[in-house]
């Protein structure tokens, strides 16, 4: 698969998370799942480069995709029986993280990949809470309920 087909997968995977959602837009927990389902698969050759990137970025992350994907799906409403939209378009939240794993791959020299995407997910995550709790979560900062050691 190229670039280009595994991007396309990763939209309709996400679409398809969205509809069970019952979400209007893609928001980046639908793209999350599946950047987490498409690294599990096995290009049609076995030597589909984007694919063992994506892997690779999951294992150095020390994340089980499946696992992964399980608990962010227990996060997400039953809504089966929503109706399914006429287009679908992605959040600006999900615009952004596009926008920025674009920018992490010009900053490489690499063409945009479902690496840089995931890598564009942790960052923009780091970055909200960095923002929005002082820059450490826990007691006093912001939601968290337990201390985070802070060499995490």
């Amino acid at each position: 698969m190229s670039n280009g087909e595994v991007s396309n997968k990763l939209l309709k995977v996400a679409a398809g998370e969205m509809t069970v959602s019952g979400f209007a837009e893609i928001a980046p927990i639908h793209l999350l799942i599946a950047l987490s389902r498409v690294s599990e698969e096995q290009s049609s050759n076995g030597a589909d480069e984007s694919l063992t990137a994506l892997r690779l970025e999951f294992d150095s992350l020390g994340i089980e995709p499946r696992r992964f994907r399980r608990r962010l799906r227990a996060l997400l409403p039953k809504q089966s029986s929503a109706p399914q939209p006429a287009a679908i378009h992605r959040s600006e939240n999900t615009r952004h993280i596009y926008l920025l794993a674009d920018a992490l791959a010009q900053a490489s020299g690499e063409e945009p990949s479902p690496s840089h995407l995931l890598r564009a997910m942790f960052l923009s995550l780091a970055d909200m809470v960095a923002s929005n709790q002082g820059g450490y979560p826990g007691p006093g900062n912001g939601p968290a309920d337990d201390d985070i050691p802070r060499e995490l």
